[in-house]
């Protein structure tokens, strides 16, 4: 995420940059945006307030055939801990984005669904009461992986909006970057039409 930020801002046609993650995504976007003030918004659809959290809610939940005892939870955690240092050189307990939020200064809209059963909209409710800047909650009809309405989309939408100050933002293209894009334009038409010859 770093990295595709870091492009986008180096190539001088960017206006504000706004991060719409959801789930994963979402926490990625949290574990990031409390090191870069800068970003123009947030949207975090259905995040997790701390992977532990999440792993030992999923243990006990009606998803499981029958619920696991917590102290084979916390050894299977340990086992996980391990491997994954071993493999990716992280440490699983520092996916805490609760932490993060706590930090952060970049205004955020948070969604969940109602019917959420793999992360329960009390992660986002964490999430919220802790996040340090301006912010939106918003819960909406559907479960986990359902298709957001329009309505949650347009809603987000227009937070970005605000929270960008669209109105009173020259957002217009630099020229060089309006030259450059007709030279290529005009390239790539070249190129066809030695393609047709």
């Amino acid at each position: 995420l770093a990295a595709v930020l870091e492009h986008l801002r180096s190539t001088g046609s960017c206006g504000p940059i706004g991060l719409w993650g959801r789930s994963m995504g979402a926490v990625t976007a949290l574990l990031h945006v409390d090191r870069d003030p800068s970003l123009g918004a947030v949207c975090l659809d259905s995040p997790f307030a701390s992977l532990r959290q999440l792993a030992e809610e999923l243990a006990q939940s009606d998803r499981m055939a029958f619920p696991v005892p917590s102290w084979l939870v916390t050894a299977a955690l340990a086992v996980i801990r391990m491997r994954v240092k071993a493999l990716a050189d992280f440490d699983i307990e520092d996916v805490v984005p609760l932490e993060h939020a706590r930090r952060s200064r970049v205004p955020a809209i948070f969604l969940h669904a109602r019917q959420d059963l793999f992360i329960s909209p009390s992660h986002s409710r964490q999430l919220y009461d802790a996040y340090s800047s301006d912010k939106e909650l918003i819960t909406i009809d559907g479960d986990h992986n359902s298709e957001r309405s329009d309505q949650a989309i347009n809603h987000a939408v227009g937070f970005f909006k605000r929270a960008f100050r669209l109105g009173e933002m020259d957002l217009s293209a630099p020229a060089r970057f309006l030259d450059e894009s007709s030279r290529m334009s005009q390239d790539w038409e070249e190129h066809r039409r030695q393609q047709k010859c």
